[in-house]
C-alpha cells in the first residue's frame, strides 16, 4: 500500500480494534483530520477480526454515499489481496450473490438495511459494525426525528439484534457538538473509547484559502470561465449546493470548448456515475463539478484545488416557535476543501462571493477554525504558479 509508518489515527485506534481482549476497549468513536489514514484504520482493524473459516459476514461498513462505499470496499481488497478473506460491494445495481459468503460487507444504508430486513444475512454474526463518516450517518438519524440508535437508517431491529460482543465503531473527521452527544448514546459505554479533536486542533493549514468577490450570482459562471484556463496543474474539483446549477454550470463550460465531467445524486444513473468517477480517479477530466456527493472522504490524490461555486450552508429550524434561518456549515466546509489536501500535501482552496451573506459565511469559517482566507490576487493568472507551487510540496507565498 505504500505506508510508511501509522497516522495518529491509526497509532491510537488500531491496538484497540486489533486486540480488544488486551486492552478492554470494543466500542471506538474517532475523530481525526481529513485525509490522515481513518479508512485504512476501521478497515485493517476490521479485517482483523475475522475468521475465514467462517463462510458468513463478519464485519459491516456503512457508508454515506455510493462512491465512498466503492473507495472503502477497494482499500478492504487491497488489504486483504494475499489473504482469503472476501469482500462484497453492497449499494444499488450490483449484483449480489444468492448465498452471501463474504465476510466484509460494504455499502450504503438502503441496500444494506435490505439484506437485514429480507434475512439475507444474520446480524448476530456481525463482529463489527463501522460507521464512516459518522456524524453524516447520525444527522440524517436525528432530522428525520427517528431515535433508531443512529445506525445510518440500519432499523432500530438492526441495532437491537446485533451480538453483544459485536463492536460499534465510529469514525468521521467532525462531530458537532449535539451530534457527538447522541453519538455516546449509541456506543455502548462500556469498553468505549472516545477520541475528539477540539476545533483549534483540526489542522487547516495544509490548504491555503481564497475568496474572489463577484457583482452578482451570475458573475460566478464567468469567474470560472476564466479560472479554468489558468487550471493547468494537477486537479479540480468545483462544488455547488444544487445539481440543477451544477447542470448549467458544466453545459456552459463544455459550450465553450473545455473538458470537464459532471457527478451529483438523484436523478443520476448509477453506471453514469461510476464512470465519470472512475474517469476522474485515472485523471482522464482535469476538472469535476460535484454537489455535496463528494464532500466527504473522497481520496484523489492529484486534486490540488477545491473551488466552492456556491458555500456551504444548512438550514437551522431554530427550534420550536424559533425561525428558521441558514447558517454557515463548517463540517461540510473542512470536508470540501480536504479534498485538496490528502495526508498532509498542500492544497488551495478558492470561495466564490457575490454578497454580503457569503462574506458574513466566510467570516465565521475564519473564526471558528482560526484561519485566514485572503482575497485572491487582481492577476488571475497567479493561479497557475500558486497550483506549480502546490504541487512542488510548496506553500503559496
Amino acid at each position: 500500500m505504500g505506508w510508511v509508518r501509522p497516522s495518529k489515527i491509526q497509532e491510537l485506534t488500531l491496538p484497540m480494534m486489533c486486540n480488544s481482549e488486551k486492552y478492554g476497549r470494543k466500542h471506538i468513536i474517532a475523530q481525526a483530520q481529513t485525509g490522515t489514514g481513518k479508512t485504512g484504520a476501521f478497515s485493517l482493524g476490521a479485517i482483523s477480526r475475522v475468521n475465514i473459516d467462517d463462510k458468513w459476514p463478519q464485519v459491516m461498513c456503512v457508508s454515506p454515499t455510493r462512491e465512498l462505499a466503492q473507495q472503502t470496499y477497494t482499500v478492504v481488497k487491497q488489504l486483504s489481496q494475499f489473504s482469503k478473506i472476501e469482500a462484497l460491494l453492497v449499494i444499488p445495481d450490483v449484483a449480489i450473490p444468492s448465498e452471501i459468503s463474504a465476510h466484509v460487507l460494504i455499502g450504503t444504508p438502503g441496500s444494506l438495511k435490505g439484506l437485514i430486513s429480507r434475512r439475507r444475512i444474520d446480524p448476530k454474526k456481525l463482529k463489527v459494525f463501522v460507521l464512516d463518516e459518522a456524524d453524516q450517518l447520525l444527522t440524517i438519524e436525528q432530522s428525520a426525528g427517528q431515535a433508531l440508535g443512529g445506525l445510518g437508517q440500519i432499523s432500530l431491529d438492526m441495532r437491537k439484534s446485533l451480538a453483544a460482543e459485536c463492536s460499534i465503531m465510529l469514525f468521521s473527521a467532525t462531530y458537532e457538538e449535539e451530534v457527538a452527544a447522541f453519538a455516546t448514546k449509541v456506543v455502548p459505554r462500556e469498553g468505549r473509547l472516545s477520541i475528539r479533536l477540539k476545533p483549534e486542533e483540526i489542522s487547516l493549514d495544509k490548504v491555503t484559502q481564497y475568496y474572489i468577490k463577484v457583482n452578482d450570482y451570475g458573475g460566478k459562471f464567468n469567474k470560472v470561465s476564466e479560472l479554468f484556463n489558468f487550471m493547468t496543474v494537477g486537479q479540480t474539483i468545483i462544488f455547488l449546493e444544487r445539481r440543477l446549477t451544477a447542470k448549467k454550470l458544466y453545459e456552459q463550460l463544455t459550450s465553450e470548448g473545455h473538458k470537464v465531467s459532471l457527478l451529483h445524486g438523484k436523478d443520476m444513473e448509477t453506471t453514469a456515475r461510476d464512470s465519470v468517477m472512475d474517469s476522474f480517479r485515472r485523471s482522464e477530466t482535469k476538472v469535476l463539478i460535484t454537489t455535496n456527493v463528494l464532500a466527504r472522504g473522497i481520496d484523489v490524490s492529484t486534486v490540488t484545488l477545491v473551488i466552492n461555486f456556491d458555500l456551504p450552508q444548512r438550514y437551522n429550524n431554530g427550534g420550536l416557535g424559533g425561525r428558521g434561518t441558514l447558517e454557515a456549515d463548517r463540517s461540510t466546509y473542512l470536508h470540501r476543501i480536504g479534498r485538496s489536501s490528502r495526508f498532509g500535501r498542500e492544497g488551495v482552496a478558492i470561495n466564490l462571493v457575490h454578497d454580503d451573506n457569503g462574506m458574513m459565511v466566510l467570516k465565521d469559517f475564519e473564526k471558528f477554525w482560526g484561519i485566514p482566507i485572503n482575497a485572491f490576487p487582481d492577476d488571475l493568472q497567479e493561479l497557475d504558479s500558486i497550483l506549480k507551487s502546490v504541487e512542488k510540496g510548496n506553500k503559496p507565498k
